[in-house]
């Protein structure tokens, strides 16, 4: 299949043989011979040139989380959840199951289950009771993508500028190699490796904000994130169990993610203590096979839609309904060209006109000839 990804960078038409060679001799590098970081992250260049190869993927994990002890603002709400990611190109899909029971607090945990997603240029948002059809991406489309998130992959590239801000959306993990090489200058390697988990890293730091442990074939082995120069730490990511997903593309089973104290919100006293911890556990993976029913999620009778395309609100009462299909038809008609239906209508009005035009001529030559 044809990537709709951007091509890798012209540094891997190199061919294979020279990141081979690349990758020997990093691994072979003694101390006081350390890579330069430009060196590092021609490495991480090439993981992430394989995860964008990828026409589709298909992410399916579950987030356990663990509060600590210590009294701070800074907490999680949801025992477990199950997240699907899906993306093709420009359509997106998420899916969060929250099971009876999962939230932390004293709120009602029933049972639930949330849906994303941007497909054909109509987004969709479904609470179980509510359906939202825009004609725009939001920036709510962009949550719940924690597993690529933690390894600081950017998969919004190339998705539409979102219309709005309706729910709350912050970056909290600077994207690699971007981050780095926006502020190469501020960024060296330690002399010597450091042995982590049994494996052998290259440590990229920028002192007091960013420490990166890179592998010899550039996979993130962990990361520590500071609140800002000088200040306490605000997340360690530990990457564990990378295993080959598909054809040189090498992906971790686990990540622990750490959140710490924020300084704006707690006491100082408390600053460098643990908040909270996740544990993301990948559980499926399928990659270049999505489908265009993958991203069709329609609703149940009963359930409420409210159609900003159309531009109508009504209830479900059938399954034939269909009211996202529906949406993407109107708004295919829309446009010139969109469909077959449009196609169809504008052939008939031209023939409309042309008839009348050639009546008009017909009417013309009898009165001159009158």
């Amino acid at each position: 299949m044809i990537s709709k990804y951007p091509r890798p960078q012209r540094v891997w038409q190199c061919g294979p043989i020279v990141l081979v060679l690349m990758t020997a001799a990093l691994a072979t590098q003694s101390a006081g011979a350390e890579p330069t970081v430009a060196e590092l992250l021609t490495l991480l260049d090439k993981q992430r040139a394989a995860f964008h190869a990828q026409s589709s993927y298909r992410l399916e994990y579950r987030i356990d989380s663990k509060n600590s002890p210590v009294p701070c603002k800074r907490k999680y709400v949801n025992r477990t959840h199950t997240v699907t990611n899906i993306r093709r190109g420009k359509d997106l899909f998420v899916r969060v199951y929250f099971p009876r029971g999962s939230r932390t607090d004293e709120k009602d945990s029933r049972e639930r289950t949330i849906y994303r997603v941007f497909y054909r240029d109509a987004a969709v948002e479904f609470n179980g009771f509510h359906y939202t059809i825009s004609p725009q991406l939001f920036t709510q489309h962009f949550q719940d993508f924690d597993y690529t998130d933690l390894q600081h992959i950017d998969t919004y590239q190339n998705l539409p500028r979102p219309a709005g801000n309706i729910s709350p959306f912050q970056l909290t993990q600077p994207f690699l190699p971007e981050t780095v090489r926006k502020h190469l200058k501020e960024y060296r390697v330690r002399p010597e490796r450091q042995s982590l988990d049994g494996v052998f890293c290259w440590v990229i730091e920028r002192p007091g904000v960013d420490i990166i442990w890179l592998d010899g074939e550039g996979l993130i082995r962990q990361r520590e994130l500071h609140w800002g120069p000088g200040q306490p730490r605000s997340i360690v990511t530990h990457l564990k169990d990378y295993r080959e997903v598909t054809t040189g593309l090498k992906l971790p089973m686990t990540i622990l993610a750490q959140y710490f104290t924020e300084p704006q919100l707690d006491p100082k006293e408390i600053w460098d203590q643990l908040a909270y911890e996740l544990t993301v556990t990948l559980l499926r993976y399928e990659f270049n096979q999505a489908r265009d029913e993958d991203f069709l999620v329609e609703p149940r009778p009963g359930v409420f839609v409210h159609d900003h395309i159309r531009h109508v609100n009504y209830q479900v009462l059938s399954p034939e309904q269909q009211p996202f299909q529906s949406a993407i038809n109107h708004a295919l008609a829309d446009k010139p060209g969109g469909s077959r239906q449009f196609i169809l209508i504008s052939g008939l009005l031209a023939g409309v006109v042309l008839i009348v035009v050639l009546l008009r001529r017909l009417r013309e030559l009898r009165r001159a000839r009158a």
